[in-house]
């Protein structure tokens, strides 16, 4: 047994080892007991009350006796100490073995067998009697024990003050050695004396309050927190921080339980973890506290951020598939460089994509994207250049640089103040067709490539901008036939766009240092530019550092890229034409005939994408256009009027070729006796053809027809060209027409029928009953009235003494003289005015004297050459009419019929 004494608690601890040998004839028929009485004092009055209760927060029982407190001795009761209580005389159980029995009762009891059974000289084991009247009290405790064995236990006795301490020490563990880093320590509060402590003797209850103490006072260390240990936590984490070197011995202070002091029995006691020994010393040796890290650019001064938080320690933007370094601070935890800090191994450095948000806890980071070790030596002064180039395959908006520690403990990490993207090179454009027809689909492809341009970062997902204000094109570019004007986001480094583009020519993507192209991202960076930060060259795609070490912030195109020829998807063709005579579809030959036309260059017709399309190509200027006049194969346009002289160079305006609607003739034949040239051409086609250098032709629903001329196309492999747009949607008729007019004989008495005939050559004249056109009037005749003949002929006829009337409509006129009367036989030669002008004078009424002036039809295509030997050139058609002669008898059977 040991006893051992608390002051100023005024209680001893008596710690028990009892043996009973194997041999001894123990069990619980004959058991060994421990007694322990006491006949109570009390401050010399030797009486008192009983208590007995099993503490809350310890869980271990007190029996004892106290003077009352109660006015007439009365006592409270018997399971708590009453307030007020100063003086209690006890027993208390510590540790090991619970009492098996106790009793509170007379002095007297404990040492004379009787009632109440208290009595440490009977057989029987105490009664646990508590006497709860005031009288001269003792007390005593029992443990039986039933088994031979060594049982090792402990328990207080109490004289005095109320508060006895639920524990045997303060223990404080600790490894011995620190740095000016904070230094950890451990304390709890134990109920054994063994050191360390066991685990199920560590106090778990209750709140045990005060504060570590270090002596001497230099160094001078601080102290994180004060203890508080107890139902939660059990054991407590303390960071010490030492000012400068030296050792200091661990201690504790102003310990209190439920605002009571509670020093405990044995003390405070410390384990050193390291040598596993009791040792409350601890030296601080003066390697400097590292606890974080900075990444800036080399060369760089370093600014602390503790003290001016507004600083910055910048990391420039980097070139995917480019290498580069930056330099890694060890700080002090102000934030000044930890100058003389080393480190042989175990620092890593990595980057980490910083894209998410929220972003987590610098310890956090997971999957690098790059990693090495680094050292720090004495000649690194805290500051180091990473010693192996960083190369990254892909592009990231946003990284963060991480330094992690193991070297201390716990494990420092420390993250980069600053964020820098690294970039790709450039953007890598390509098309998918070098030459299409305007309107059609076609794909742009930029692939956000690495430094060696070829290479694809395939971590790429941003949006590029399709920068059409910097498009160029032959011969101009136009940026609203360009549909859509953007970009879809990439997937895996590249971004495809499908478009269309309703114009002619080349379109240009310019690539032009430092900042003019056509495709880019000016937002990839933002990270390098935010918050007033000037990482990167702003509106500059170099690739090439300039004298700070800085790239362009803007992504460009690594090469410019021409998009095209486009070329017109098809023509349109809009005629005007109108035939001689459009009534009969035909036209006479050297009748004018009113021909025109539009061809418009445009673009693919579509339904998606960005309909609608089949718009007009304005930049359109080169195609050239023939003119045919095909009949049965053969092409007559030679005798066209004006002159047609293929192939035509038309003014094209955006897009447009026009001719407007000006007379052509079809010119008659030159040949005195009927040939080919005669005609008719009643199947003629007229028609416009594109002879465009990239072959293209006429729309589909455009009526057109084939012809052989001209012999090559622009485009030789091409055969649009001989592809004709009809002006006349469709045939036409072209003859070569003329107006008859016969002698006639009759008597003067009789009205006269004048033979006339609209025909046309077909192989013969015939008449050209198609013709509802020509209009004939009596005033366009004149009338040639001839000398006055011989004695043995005189012509009696004078001037309109006949009047000339003209019946039913083209092309079936009858023309009717009225009869002179008796003593007026002659005759008088009659033409009918056809040439612009009219001469000679009509008689439209019967009348003695000259008519007035004769008018005319206005058809010279309707004359002829009558008498090959006669007059050069066509002339008006005439004939005489003769009265008081006749041919036959028939002619006056007839009229008398």
């Amino acid at each position: 047994m040991q006893w051992k004494y608390t002051t100023p608690l005024d209680f001893i601890t008596a710690d028990v080892t009892l043996t009973i040998p194997a041999a001894y004839a123990v069990s619980a028929a004959n058991p060994v007991r421990y007694y322990h009485v006491y006949d109570t004092f009390l401050g010399g009055s030797d009486n008192g009350c009983g208590l007995s209760f099993v503490d809350a927060t310890t869980g271990k029982r007190l029996i004892g006796t106290y003077p009352p407190v109660l006015a007439n001795n009365a006592c409270s009761p018997t399971t708590s100490i009453p307030a007020g209580a100063s003086i209690v005389e006890s027993f208390r159980e510590r540790s090991g073995l619970s009492f098996s029995k106790y009793c509170v009762a007379v002095w007297n009891s404990f040492f004379f067998n009787g009632t109440p059974a208290c009595s440490v000289l009977q057989a029987a084991a105490m009664d646990n009697t508590v006497v709860s009247t005031y009288q001269d009290t003792g007390i005593g405790i029992e443990f039986d024990f039933i088994a031979p064995g060594t049982y090792t236990f402990s328990y207080d006795f109490v004289i005095g003050s109320p508060s006895v301490p639920p524990y045997d020490h303060l223990e404080i563990q600790h490894d011995g050695a620190g740095t000016l880093c904070p230094e950890n320590i451990t304390v709890l509060a134990c109920t054994s004396s063994i050191v360390p402590c066991p685990a199920a003797n560590i106090v778990s209850s209750g709140t045990l309050t005060g504060s570590i103490t270090t002596s001497p006072g230099a160094p001078t260390v601080t102290k994180s927190d004060t203890i508080s240990i107890g139902a939660s936590p059990n054991t407590q984490t303390i960071a010490l921080t030492a000012d400068a070197a030296g050792t200091v011995t661990l201690g504790s202070t102003g310990l209190t339980s439920g605002g009571v002091a509670s020093v405990p029995l044995s003390g405070t006691k410390c384990w050193n973890t390291a040598t596993l020994t009791q040792s409350c010393a601890l030296t601080f040796v003066a390697t400097p506290c590292v606890n974080a890290y900075e990444c800036l650019e080399t060369g760089v001064t370093y600014n602390n951020r503790t003290t001016t938080p507004a600083a910055r320690n910048p990391l420039y933007t980097k070139l995917s598939g480019t290498n580069f370094k930056f330099d890694v601070v060890a700080l002090q935890s102000g934030g000044a460089q930890a100058t003389s800090y080393t480190a042989a191994a175990n620092v890593t450095v990595e980057l980490f994509d910083d894209t998410a948000s929220p972003a987590p806890a610098c310890s956090a980071y997971t999957g690098p994207v790059a990693s090495q070790s680094i050292s720090f030596v004495s000649a690194d002064s805290g500051r180091k250049t990473l010693s192996t180039n960083i190369n990254l395959p892909n592009a990231y908006a946003k990284l963060r640089c991480r330094v992690t520690d193991t070297n201390l403990s716990p494990t420092i990490s420390g993250c980069s103040s600053d964020t820098f993207a690294a970039r790709p090179a450039a953007f890598l454009l390509a098309q998918n067709t070098p030459n299409l027809n305007a309107g059609a689909t076609f794909t742009v492809q930029a692939s956000a490539v690495q430094s060696n341009l070829s290479s694809v970062t395939t971590a790429y997902t941003a949006t590029p901008t399709l920068n059409v204000g910097q498009f160029t094109g032959t011969p101009a570019f136009t940026s609203a036939a360009l549909l859509p004007q953007v970009l879809p986001a990439a997937t895996a480094g590249v971004s495809s766009g499908t478009f269309t583009y309703d114009e002619v020519g080349n379109i240009t993507l310019p690539a032009s240092l430092p900042g003019t192209y056509g495709v880019s991202d000016s937002t990839f960076t933002a990270t390098d530019t935010a918050s007033g930060a000037d990482d990167c060259v702003a509106g500059s795609a170099s690739n090439t550092p300039d004298a700070s070490g800085k790239y362009g912030c803007l992504i460009g195109q690594s090469a410019a890229l021409t998009v095209g020829r486009f070329y017109p998807d098809h023509f349109d063709f809009t005629p005007v034409f109108a035939a001689g005579c459009a009534a009969g579809g035909f036209t006479y030959m050297d009748q004018p005939m009113a021909l025109g036309y539009t061809v418009t260059a445009k673009s693919l017709a579509r339904a998606s994408p960005n309909p609608p399309g089949n718009t007009a190509l304005r930049l359109y200027a080169g195609g050239r256009l023939n003119i045919a006049a095909i009949n049965a194969g053969t092409d007559l346009v030679g005798r066209l009027l004006p002159a047609v002289a293929n192939p035509l160079i038309p003014a094209w305006t955006n897009g447009v070729a026009t001719a407007a609607a000006i007379n052509y003739t079809f010119t008659r034949p030159t040949t005195a006796v009927a040939d080919a040239t005669w005609g008719p051409f009643d199947a003629l086609n007229l028609g416009v053809a594109v002879d465009d250098a990239d072959g293209r032709g006429y729309a589909a629903a455009v009526t057109s027809f084939i012809a052989t001329t001209p012999a090559t196309c622009a485009l030789s492999s091409a055969s649009e060209c001989r592809k004709y747009a009809s002006l006349a949607a469709g045939t036409t008729r072209m003859r070569y027409g003329r107006v008859q007019l016969q002698n006639a004989y009759g008597s003067e008495y009789l009205p006269l029928p004048l033979p006339i005939a609209i025909q046309f050559w077909n192989g013969n004249w015939i008449s050209n009953t198609l013709d509802a056109c020509t209009t004939i009037a009596a005033s366009q005749f004149a009338w040639d009235f001839l000398p006055a003949g011989n004695a043995g002929r005189p012509n009696n006829l004078g001037a309109c003494e006949s009047a000339l009337q003209v019946n039913g409509t083209a092309p079936n006129y009858t023309l009717r003289l009225s009869a002179p009367g008796a003593g007026n036989s002659g005759w008088s030669g009659i033409r009918l005015n056809l040439g612009a002008t009219a001469s000679g004078n009509q008689c439209t009424t019967a009348a003695v004297g000259t008519g007035p002036a004769a008018t005319t039809v206005g058809a010279p295509w309707l004359r002829f050459n009558w008498t090959v030997a006669g007059p050069a050139g066509p002339v008006d058609p005439s004939g005489r009419a003769t009265f008081g002669v006749y041919r036959s008898p028939l002619i006056y059977r007839r009229e008398n019929y």
